[in-house]
This record gives C-alpha cells, structure tokens and sequence, in this order.
C-alpha cells in the first residue's frame, strides 16, 4: 500500500496553506464522504468517481486519478481512502481530463478571469470555444409536519454556458435562437433545421460549430 505523506507548506505570509497528498497537490481540505447525507440529491457531475488526469501550471501530468466535480464548490475532489475525501488545488490543476472511453471531458478553469470553477469544454474552434459550467446550489423547501412547518435541503442542478471569444467569456443559453444571435450569422439556423439538429446534444452542437467554422 502507497504510504501517504501529508505535508503543509506556508505561503503568501502564512495567510494560505497548501496540503500535499500523496503526488496530488490539494486545498489541504478533508471530508467525510456522508458530508451531504441530510440533504437530498447530489452535488456531484458524475454518478460515481470516475478516472481522471490532471494537468498542472508546470506542464506535468498525474495520470488516472479517482476523481468527481463538485458544483457546489467548484471544486474537483479525490478520494483519499475509504472514508474520505480531498479538495484538488485549483490554482494549480488547470485542466483535467475525464476518461470516458473512445471521449474524453476536458475540464479547464478561468483563474485569469477570476473564477476558481471548471468549465467542461464543448467545442473549439478557430476563434471561439463553448464551454458548459455546472452548478449544485442547495435550496430549502417547506414541508407540512402535523401543523407545524418545517424545512429540508435539496441539490438544484443546473447548467449554464458560455462563448469565449477574444478572451472574453460571454454567458449564452442553450438555444437557437440565442446562439445564431451570438454567432451573427442567419444562414446557421437554416443548417439547424435542415439537418434537424439538437441543440441540447454535444454532437449536433458541434456539427454545427464546425459548419460555422467552414463558412470563414
């Protein structure tokens, strides 16, 4: 069994520590697994942890780590044994990408425009990229209790996505309507409905990416 090294290092006039697990730099952050076992649903972007590989600043590469996306956090976390779990240092995990078989999910985060979180990488092209950002934000909810009112928590998850163009990111939703806008070019809704497309599949917003690319 790998032995595990735990060591903290004091930066930025000892206001910051930064944890050291293993070869896996983190946010020196541990939790129990059952962290969110009094709220219903699931912060998580997968369904089970899944193999990953992480990119740091410094061009090395820590190939197939136990991984999942928290997005309530905005965090990527590892498991560090049976019990618990670790936060993944953000400002120093750039990319990671998440094997999914003959597909991949690349995963990039924005520090240069001040957001910590990843945002999952839809399609790049010449002169843009799309990206989707995942969100789990907790809401309570009333419920009646034999007259008297009481509150649960639950996981709301959403998506939201963006265009960045020109080192600009710009908020657009999913849709025709607001991405030929964006786009600036009438003719791609003609593709969308000849060619029946989903906008809301990765493979047909893609395809019409890349018709939008051909058309320079």
């Amino acid at each position: 069994m790998i032995k595990i090294i735990l060591s903290f290092l004091l930066i930025l006039q000892g206001s910051n520590l930064i944890a050291q697990y293993g070869t896996y730099k983190t946010d020196g952050n541990i939790f129990r697994e059952k962290k969110y076992m009094d709220i219903e649903g699931t912060p998580y972007y997968y369904k089970t942890w899944v193999k990953a590989d992480l990119y740091d600043i410094n061009g090395q590469i820590l190939e197939n780590v136990d991984v999942n996306y928290n997005g309530a956090t905005g965090k990527f976390e590892s498991i560090r044994d049976d019990y618990n779990f670790i936060e993944l240092n953000n400002a120093l995990y750039n990319k990671i990408i998440v094997n999914q078989g003959i597909e991949a999910d690349v995963f990039i985060n924005f520090l240069e425009y001040g957001d910590e979180a990843y945002y999952r990488l839809i399609y790049k092209g010449d002169d843009f990229s799309y990206f989707s950002k995942f969100w789990a934000r907790i809401k309570k909810e009333e419920i009646p209790n034999y007259g008297q009112s009481s509150t649960k928590e639950r996981f709301s998850n959403s998506e939201e996505y963006y265009f960045l163009k020109e080192d600009k990111l710009a908020k657009v939703k999913r849709n025709s309507k607001d991405i030929v806008k964006y786009l600036n070019n009438k003719s791609i809704n003609n593709y969308i409905k000849s060619n029946k497309l989903n906008i809301k599949n990765d493979k047909d917003l893609q395809k019409l990416f890349r018709y939008y690319d051909s058309l320079k």
